[in-house]
């Protein structure tokens, strides 16, 4: 058959390489396009950069969807499938049921005439020989290609009436694992903790393990790419198309775990911004970086900075203390795709924190998608229409979060896309366990001291609720340790329970209040395991970090590196700590401009001088 003859070239190719004939080049180079093209929809990452390693692109390799359907004559939107691979099976195999009924027909006819006997004889249990079709053979000897032997092509199949092609891509299991030289199974390699099977959720299924292949092989060629181009119009993704895997988490989802419904979406609105109306510098907010500092992400405008700002700590953590940190950490030599994977990284360690937190016996992260293209919508109507019909996909693993961000980066990294709003929308979904109307109202209620709080509040800041969801994995409403019990003292069963850090954070936060007394921040945040901070003062979340580990407690100057994604920063601005005190501060203490970043490490370091080594003190 004409797909299995494209399939067979491929085997061939090492002979074929040198073939002279235009026509022979071109069926090498669909039949290449057929596999990258299926791994590429069906996820299957590393078998496909396996095989560009193998099989290298050249400037005429085909890696065009439009160019494959004109070539090929499939148009995929008319087509149930999302491969051409699977197309062309199905094709294939209509061909041979039309084909095995006209014969069916023809023996019918020549039995009644009584005069003939059919040419192919059928078995008594309806079993018919498959014609041979004379252009695939003709195909086969154009183009010099070897033809399939009678060994190869199938003596056999059902006759038309019992005999349904009509199987489905998510009916297709994963394959089995793939095991190391030594027969191990290779094990997911992950940034984080990773939850064991048993405690994976029923929605999903469960990924294949991979090959956990060496630093050399994982290394793509530069002129390795994973993506095919969905260039032309024709094959754009009509909405049941959609859902087609495009990245190694969507060959286990092979369908989401659910849609928006109009009701979920009005309470997520209710939980994110009250009785207020969307504000735009949520709505339209990517996660994009500054083109001046390499370690730091844009806030393109005032309101979401205390999420922003947790993702940048969390990208810092993975930067600096994760696997492969870089040690000397600089504004310039964080790579694209470094900062691609730290930041996907902090994205999944955030919300499998919160679901671990949550539900540890079955942690699942549930993360949303945009619906439709609002791009030419009102800004008070874009989160609105980004958040009816938006699909959810649940997630048991950080493996297979990761590699669907991976896959999906550019929907979330667009400047004045949908990347934060829906960030935060999935950590919400994810506290919740669920798209349950009423959990996603009694799951955070049950966090914050007042019920009926907002996690976006006056002039579209981001709550103290909001930035503990991302930090401990609860939306509690204030920054001490553990919980506390407030009354009045006259009668035990009127008092009222305080939330507060439950546990110590990966990432930490100081703030001004606490200088002046308003409020207290407790060790759990205070003494993170990560040497990183958010900077709360003046209404404003920022970052501070320190580029090597502070553990133990350092006793002598040690230095600081200070992150505003407001602020257009345009070089680093490094502080220099005596904890002792006895090195002179570029501001006294006891001056009345003081900068308030110098208070906010007092809290800390409480007799600490700050040297800000030459940079402006920011008053």
């Amino acid at each position: 058959s004409f797909f299995r003859h494209l399939v067979f070239s491929v085997m061939k190719s090492r002979t074929m390489e040198n073939a002279a004939s235009p026509r022979n080049r071109l069926v090498l180079q669909l039949s290449q396009a057929l596999l990258r093209e299926y791994m590429h929809r069906k996820g299957y990452r590393t078998t496909l950069l396996t095989y560009d390693n193998e099989e290298p692109r050249l400037p005429d390799t085909i890696d065009s969807r439009s160019k494959m359907s004109s070539l090929l004559l499939l148009k995929p939107s008319d087509s149930q499938f999302s491969t051409f691979m699977e197309m062309l099976i199905d094709a294939r195999l209509t061909t041979i049921e039309i084909e095995a009924a006209r014969e069916e027909k023809k023996k019918l006819k020549a039995e009644k005439r009584g005069d003939e006997k059919p040419k192919s004889k059928q078995k008594k249990d309806k079993r018919v020989e498959v014609p041979k079709v004379k252009r695939i053979e003709s195909h086969a000897t154009a183009t010099g290609a070897d033809p399939l032997t009678e060994e190869d092509s199938p003596k056999e199949l059902p006759s038309s009436e019992g005999f349904k092609p009509s199987f489905q891509p998510e009916e297709i299991q994963p394959g089995p694992a793939v095991s190391t030289e030594n027969g191990n199974r290779s094990a997911l390699s992950t940034e984080f903790a990773q939850p064991s099977q048993s405690k994976m959720n029923t929605h999903w299924s469960a990924p294949s393990e991979r090959l956990d292949l060496p630093q050399s092989s994982r290394s793509a060629p530069k002129s390795t790419r994973f993506a095919f181009q969905d260039d032309c119009e024709e094959v754009s993704l009509e909405p049941s198309e959609e859902l087609a895997p495009t990245s190694a988490s969507r060959r286990v989802l092979t369908q989401p775990f659910g849609v928006v419904e109009v009701e979920v979406a009005r309470a997520l609105k209710k939980v994110l911004c009250g009785n207020r109306g969307w504000w735009p510098s949520w709505v339209e907010h990517g996660l994009y970086f500054s083109e001046d500092i390499s370690y730091g992400l844009v806030q393109r405008n005032g309101g979401p900075c205390g999420v922003v700002a947790t993702l940048n700590a969390f990208f810092l953590r993975d930067l600096l203390f994760l696997s492969n940190p870089i040690t000397d950490l600089s504004v310039d030599n964080v790579s694209q795709l470094r900062q691609k994977s730290a930041l996907i990284s902090a994205i999944g360690a955030i919300l499998f924190g919160i679901a671990s937190e949550c539900f540890p016996e079955r942690p699942t992260v549930y993360f949303v998608t945009q619906a439709v293209n609002t791009s030419k919508q009102k800004d008070s109507s874009k989160a609105k229409i980004l958040l009816e019909g938006a699909r959810v996909f649940s997630f048991g693993t950080p493996k297979a979060l990761l590699d669907y961000l991976d896959g999906d980066w550019e929907a979330f990294s667009a400047p004045t896309g949908n990347g934060l709003l829906l960030f935060v929308i999935s950590a919400i979904l994810t506290r919740t366990g669920g798209m349950e109307e009423a959990m996603i109202m009694a799951s955070l209620r049950k966090d914050m001291d007042i019920a009926d709080s907002s996690l976006i509040v006056e002039h579209g800041y981001s709550s103290q609720e909001l930035v503990n969801l991302l930090l401990c994995g609860r939306a509690v409403s204030n920054v001490f340790d553990g919980a506390q019990q407030l009354s009045d003292g006259r009668s035990q069963g009127d008092s009222v329970r305080l939330s507060g850090i439950p546990h110590r954070t990966d990432v930490g936060l100081l703030s001004l209040f606490e200088h002046h007394n308003y409020c207290t921040v407790g060790e759990n945040l205070k003494s993170p395991k990560t040497p990183i901070w958010l900077i709360y003062s003046e209404s404003h979340f920022t970052v501070m970090f320190s580029k090597v580990s502070m553990d133990p407690a350092p006793t002598v100057p040690f230095d600081l590196f200070y992150y505003d994604p407001l602020g257009c920063q345009d070089e680093e601005i490094r502080l220099t700590i005596d904890p002792t005190g006895v090195r002179p501060p570029t501001v006294s203490p006891k001056s009345d401009m003081v900068p308030p970043l110098d208070h906010c490490i007092r809290t800390k370091w409480r007799q600490a001088s700050v040297c800000w080594n030459g940079t402006d003190p920011l008053l």
